[in-house]
């Protein structure tokens, strides 16, 4: 339900003709309502048929992708990222991967972009207060000393490659490729 709440924010799915909208949804809902329910409560949540029909358009994702640490939306679109997070708490925080403190022009990237959902990551308070401002490179080293590095970057959606302040271009360019595939897929869930 939490991935569906998301994905209804971020694609403003009841911002057009909200009324015809939830007749649909409310018939696909109830259409297999005896399937998904059980003598003690609910078995699934009917997400694919909930959102089928509704495609989001591959610049929609890039839109998305451009969204800025601070923006309303942007805590959606790293809670679809990272949805094994541990919500009981719900102290989370939006972090760079490459310090905010890292920034320079000198790197080719524009501040919009560094400050974008390419660079960010959605950590729980602690992981993240150790983290501190380490370089990337440096954080993942420390991370993965104890750790499988392949699932660890898969994790944190941190593509295998160089992660140096020097190649933080190409980094961003090559994350943003995986996020707009992974968003792609997660958006347009439902879709034959």
């Amino acid at each position: 339900m939490r991935k569906w709440l998301h994905i209804v924010l971020l694609t403003q799915l009841f911002g057009r003709s909200a009324d015809s909208v939830l007749v649909q949804m409310r018939q696909k809902f109830t259409a297999s309502f005896d399937d998904r329910f059980l003598d003690d409560g609910v078995v699934s949540f009917p997400i694919d048929d909930l959102l089928s029909g509704h495609p989001v358009a591959e610049e929609t994702i890039l839109e998305l992708l451009t969204l800025q640490k601070d923006d309303g939306y942007s805590f959606s679109v790293l809670a679809l990222l990272y949805p094994n997070l541990e919500y009981r708490y719900n102290d989370f925080h939006k972090d760079h991967l490459h310090p905010s403190s890292a920034f320079d022009e000198s790197l080719g990237v524009e501040w919009r972009r560094y400050n974008s959902i390419v660079n960010l990551q959605l950590l729980d308070s602690r992981e993240n207060e150790s983290k501190q401002d380490k370089p990337l490179d440096q954080w993942v080293a420390e991370r993965c000393a104890d750790q499988n590095r392949r699932d660890f970057l898969d994790r944190h959606l941190i593509p295998d490659m160089d992660l140096s302040r020097e190649h933080t271009k190409d980094f961003l360019d090559t994350r943003e490729t995986l996020l707009k595939d992974r968003l792609y897929a997660l958006l347009n869930v439902g879709l034959k």
